[in-house]
């Protein structure tokens, strides 16, 4: 993120599917930074449309519960360490088991709050607008919210969230219902089961 590369630039990377890139954002909530609340740092590994591993880590998390680590691997679930021998696996929650459907917004404050889309969205579910994707999804792959949708942010931003939110057991695709690949993952709807997914694209495409 601090690179500070052209657009073009980040397009050409991201339009290489034979390398293997680390994208870094060593600091995923700048202005929550100020109040010490929810910023942290995030790396995702990337090959060709595949994210092979991302991890999270939350100061304050790991300051107060001394748990502020979570990784997740393609193939090997998702995962929050409690500890050097101790990790718990992050599992979605089913709709079953979620009363409460709180969707989180990721993206700019303003383009949230004047995106009709989040409006359609907040009249049927809870909604938490611009976090910080290091606390959002984490949250929705540990079940403890039911969805994260992502407006117009930057790859680095999204990017753990394909892996991990998929790694535990949950759906990730665009606005639309269609894939998402790395070098288009601007706008996202991350969700913990397909009814829940099923339900928010059709308040997404009323």
């Amino acid at each position: 993120e601090e690179d500070n590369l052209s657009h073009e630039a980040m397009q050409k990377i991201l339009a290489d599917i034979d390398k293997t890139y680390w994208f870094i954002d060593p600091l995923d909530g700048t202005q929550n930074r100020e109040l010490e609340t929810t910023f942290g740092g995030m790396v995702a590994r990337r090959k060709g449309n595949e994210i092979l591993y991302a991890a999270i880590f939350q100061p304050m998390n790991e300051r107060v519960y001394g748990n502020g680590f979570f990784e997740a691997e393609r193939g090997y679930g998702a995962w929050r360490w409690y500890g050097e021998n101790t990790r718990i696996q992050l599992l979605i929650a089913s709709q079953e088991k979620l009363q409460r459907h709180i969707v989180m917004i990721e993206g700019s404050s303003k383009k949230a709050f004047s995106n009709p889309v989040v409006a359609i969205l907040g009249k049927a579910v809870a909604t938490r607008t611009n976090v910080s994707n290091c606390f959002s999804t984490p949250a929705v792959a540990n079940g403890h919210a039911s969805g994260l949708l992502v407006i117009d942010n930057p790859p680095w931003d999204t990017l753990p969230a394909l892996l991990f939110i998929p790694e535990a057991g949950g759906i990730v695709t665009d606005w639309d219902g269609n894939p998402v690949m790395p070098a288009n993952c601007g706008k996202i709807i991350a969700t913990g089961n397909a009814a829940d997914h099923e339900a928010f694209l059709k308040l997404l495409n009323p």
